[in-house]
């Protein structure tokens, strides 16, 4: 990426960074990290189809933005919840391309061989999950090193975001003295951790900010989910949600 230059009196004028979804997910790298069938993936759905349909989310605001989502594995749960979204919102045209399979994102040419030209400009990618797309080890540093400079060259050279749906460690686990231990939210090389612009985490059924980059952590926004004609959707219209 080739530098951009400033003095201390242009400097200031940098714009701020721009959001897919207000506060919540931010344009850039973004992970979303829970353990098994927690509901990763069911807000990873969500999220495509409010920005590929432009609607808000959960009545906070959303850009309208073009979405591939990148679905390596439980192809089979895709149709009945596609579905189920679209019957509770009462939409079906959506800019969104589903890729069924895997790739390898630290191959970044191979990435493009295989997605192009799928890959949208101004918008955003969903690796999910992201250890599906992937050869080495998470825990190494070169491993992770190579996702990121994928993730960040997709970003730097269409403008499109990416959001890694990811594992965690047991979160919270209880000792033999009865004490609860705390585990990483995330699984992998901290190195993850520095690069990504918004970091969360599913936990008590709410959606739970980890780390923000550019702003203040959002407050826990509550999740619930609902079956819709047998599939299954989160539902905005509890009295747990708060829209804003």
């Amino acid at each position: 990426m080739p530098f951009d230059f400033y003095v201390q009196e242009t400097v200031i004028n940098i714009p701020p960074p721009d959001y897919l979804i207000d506060k919540v997910l931010p344009e850039g790298l973004n992970l979303l990290s829970a353990q098994p069938k927690q509901g990763k993936s069911l807000i990873a759905l969500d999220w495509a189809m409010c920005l590929s349909t432009g609607i808000n989310w959960m009545g906070i605001p959303c850009a309208q933005a073009p979405v591939l989502y990148v679905l390596s594995e439980a192809r089979g749960t895709l149709p009945s919840r596609v579905k189920a979204w679209q019957k509770l919102h009462g939409l079906h045209s959506a800019e969104i391309t589903f890729a069924c399979g895997f790739t390898n994102l630290q191959d970044y040419g191979r990435v493009v061989r295989e997605l192009s030209p799928h890959i949208p400009e101004n918008g955003l990618v969903i690796w999910d999950t992201m250890s599906r797309n992937m050869e080495g080890e998470e825990s190494e540093s070169k491993t992770m090193g190579a996702i990121i400079r994928t993730c960040d060259t997709i970003y730097e050279s269409l403008h499109t975001s990416s959001l890694l749906v990811h594992h965690s460690t047991k979160e919270h686990t209880i000792n033999t003295s009865g004490a609860t231990v705390t585990a990483s939210w995330y699984r992998g090389h901290s190195s993850l951790l520095g690069a990504i612009d918004m970091g969360m985490s599913i936990f008590d059924d709410e959606l739970v900010c980890k780390a923000a980059r550019h702003d203040e952590p959002f407050e826990n926004i509550p999740l619930q989910r609902t079956t819709v004609d047998g599939g299954l959707a989160l539902s905005w219209h509890s009295k747990k949600v708060s829209y804003r």
